[in-house]
């Protein structure tokens, strides 16, 4: 088959298989369906790098030794380093020089698969008149084909893939969870939310600020968290009648360990001042008289417990604002920050 073809099926088989729609993954699987074809060099690559192409032709037919099992199993060893940069890229160029030679046993010359054990050619199907001839107008059938299902794997990953797509339709906490899950360290995640609250009917879109099982999650209303749930969550402050996740602005989340050993609470204010943070975690201050205004009709991002000399804070999807009431207060103890940016 052509080398249109060869890079339409590869990428479309990488992104289903692996249910990723990332361009250098994908471009990755793309570049390695053409490398079977170096043993050509009349082919794409094989005019790339016509020298390596033009030594390995004079040595090995075409379809023969690039074309088999045993490159590609020599490929998966040598492959492995990109398995450092991420499995992804490890699988995706297996995959896409698997489909660059397979896709040829559908051709009427076939593929030398078994090759160096048997120059036997594998072609598929056994009705020779059902066979392709390379660059005929057939092949444009099958670039369609492998173009809807790159189209079709695109749509489906990008919404989450299909068991979020499915979970959406129900409108339930657990499909928002599962969006979240799947990109909320690369996006905002918002939910179109109908539900009752203690005071009566809410409804609206919202930022989804947290998991907390894999059916509640904190949303943000104005300056107060409220944890959602479904209608049998009786412990949640919204019951939700429907929740629709939905992918909001791209952003970058970055997630460190900060250690405070009797210090201040206002340096760690004013380091991160005019930053996006929720801060979780747990701090020992000293015994004196703190205002933290706590409540049943929203989350309670800190809670104050009393010790016989100190008193404990702990922390859980705490924001800057909801700190400044420990502004004159020094602390210790180990924090979780994670910083969004955008």
């Amino acid at each position: 088959m052509t080398a249109k073809n060869h890079f339409l099926f590869s990428i479309a088989a990488s992104s289903l298989t692996l249910g990723t729609i990332d361009p250098f993954v994908l471009l990755l699987a793309g570049a390695m369906s053409l490398l079977p074809d170096i043993d050509s060099s009349k082919s794409v690559i094989g005019k790339i790098f016509f020298p390596l192409s033009r030594l390995i032709e004079r040595y090995f037919p075409h379809r023969t030794f690039t074309h088999s099992f045993f490159m590609t199993a020599i490929l998966a060893i040598g492959a492995i380093p990109l398995a450092f940069e991420g499995t992804e890229f490890y699988f995706a160029a297996l995959i896409g020089f698997f489909c660059g030679w397979f896709l040829d046993v559908f051709t009427k010359a076939g593929v030398s698969a078994f090759y160096p054990m048997s120059m036997a050619r594998l072609v598929i199907p056994a009705n020779p008149a059902l066979r392709l001839s390379t660059g005929s107008k057939n092949e444009w059938f099958f670039s369609v084909i492998f173009l809807a299902l790159f189209v079709i794997s695109f749509q489906l990953h990008s919404s989450g893939g299909v068991m979020q797509i499915f979970t959406s339709l129900l409108a339930q906490p657990t499909g928002v969870a599962e969006l979240y899950l799947a990109h909320s360290n690369k996006n905002r995640i918002y939910v179109n939310l109908s539900g009752q609250t203690s005071a009566g009917q809410i409804s609206g879109k919202y930022e989804v600020v947290s998991l907390l099982s894999n059916n509640t999650f904190l949303i943000r209303k104005e300056n107060s968290l409220l944890l959602v749930g479904d209608s049998q969550c009786l412990h949640c402050h919204v019951r939700s009648d429907s929740a629709k996740g939905e992918i909001g602005e791209a952003i970058y989340v970055s997630t460190q360990e900060v250690r405070l050993n009797d210090q201040p609470i206002s340096k760690f204010i004013e380091h991160f001042s005019g930053r996006e943070i929720l801060v979780s975690g747990e701090l020992t201050l000293p015994n004196e008289e703190v205002n933290i205004p706590n409540s049943q009709m929203q989350f309670n991002a800190i809670t104050i417990a009393a010790n016989l000399d100190s008193k404990t804070a702990r922390l859980q999807n705490a924001s800057l604002e909801d700190l400044r009431p420990l502004f004159r207060l020094t602390a210790s103890g180990s924090l979780i920050v994670k910083t969004i940016t955008q």
